[in-house]
């Protein structure tokens, strides 16, 4: 396997899939030199590397002599994580010396988003070696959906779901707190979601915000400060397993404002633990959430129906419980590390 510096939903995979596929496989990681997640599999190679032009791109000088001195060859399958990487680039830029199949695990880095004009330009001539990966994984049938649009063939495309390992939570909560945990990135809109709680009539109630911070920080607390909101949002930064747990145990409910996320981990984590969950009806979510039994799906993509649909749960106690009963059965069975190493590999038997 190949994978560039291994944080958010790749290291996630890496680290529950690669042990797993170890007991029938032998699994050698070639990654970064910092990849900032552990992850266990038989051989952990790491290349010299460098964030440039971005963490996730990740220049490996190296790889090149890898690829021109036969090294992949001695292997019978190479899985590729994520598209827009320097190592992707690379190894299809030159698939004629590499003789054994290509997988590519593309982990939503082709999701419609607003990108650079230096990642338009990028992705563009990046899609001229599409034709060289043999088959793809996609995380979900919204992904597929997106890949196909793309311009790769359908029938390489195969769906393998996340994952989750459930937390087992002692759940009491305070009946007013609203939780979102993830990255603090522009793709997540968070934006919309404080925009939302201010429309909420709900009286008191509180929002925790918790997550690491890729550049949005400032900009919320700005729109916190601007709505008069400082005494009722929390930002708690990247918070420990530990005081994850508690938050899991304390919140009311867990919302999650993303409109382009293809398969978000962090409500199979939410709603496997038992917190009811509330996100918008678009990309994976569906996939995940049969509204209203296992999540509510949000159908107009603002925050005036947001606001609504969070006023309505949180003022239902006896829907907020079923929802997180069913969320923990029907979650924890349908999306686990074991079914996704099964469908990954299933890909790689097409090649036995």
């Amino acid at each position: 396997m190949v994978a560039p510096v291994t944080e958010a939903g790749m290291g996630v995979w890496l680290s529950n899939v690669c042990p797993i596929l170890e007991k029938n496989h032998k699994v050698t990681l070639l990654t970064s030199d910092n990849p900032g997640v552990k992850i266990s599999c038989s051989k952990i190679l790491k290349l010299d590397s460098k964030k440039f032009p971005n963490p996730l791109y990740c220049y490996m000088p190296k790889l090149k002599e890898l690829i021109n001195t036969d090294f992949f060859n001695d292997f019978d399958i190479l899985h590729l994580h994520g598209f827009s990487t320097y190592a992707t680039d690379q190894i299809l830029k030159n698939r004629k010396k590499i003789k054994i199949p290509i997988i590519l695990s593309v982990h939503g880095n082709l999701q419609k988003q607003e990108k650079s004009f230096l990642r338009i330009i990028h992705d563009v001539f990046a899609l001229k070696n599409k034709n060289s990966v043999d088959q793809l994984i996609s995380v979900s049938n919204a992904e597929k959906n997106q890949l196909i649009e793309t311009g790769f063939s359908k029938e390489k495309i195969n769906v393998a779901y996340n994952g989750v390992n459930p937390k087992i939570v002692e759940r009491k909560p305070d009946g007013r707190t609203i939780l979102y945990f993830g990255r603090l990135a522009p793709t997540k809109n968070i934006d919309l979601l404080i925009k939302a709680f201010s429309l909420c009539v709900t009286k008191n109630l509180s929002l925790v915000i918790a997550g690491r911070d890729y550049g949005e920080l400032n900009s919320l607390k700005k729109l916190t400060k601007k709505l008069s909101l400082e005494n009722k949002v929390s930002f708690l930064g990247e918070v420990t397993e530990n005081q994850k747990t508690k938050l899991f145990s304390e919140v009311t409910i867990f919302v999650h404002p993303s409109l382009l996320d293809i398969f978000a981990l962090t409500l199979l984590e939410a709603a496997s633990a038992g917190i009811p969950c509330i996100a918008f009806d678009v990309g994976g979510n569906r996939e995940i959430f049969n509204n209203p039994q296992t999540g509510i799906l949000v159908n107009t993509t603002n925050e005036t129906a947001l606001a609504q649909s969070i006023d309505s749960l949180i003022s239902n106690v006896k829907l907020c419980d079923e929802i997180s009963k069913n969320g923990i059965i029907s979650i924890s069975e349908k999306f686990t590390w074991e079914k996704t190493a099964e469908s990954v590999e299933s890909v790689y038997s097409k090649y036995n």
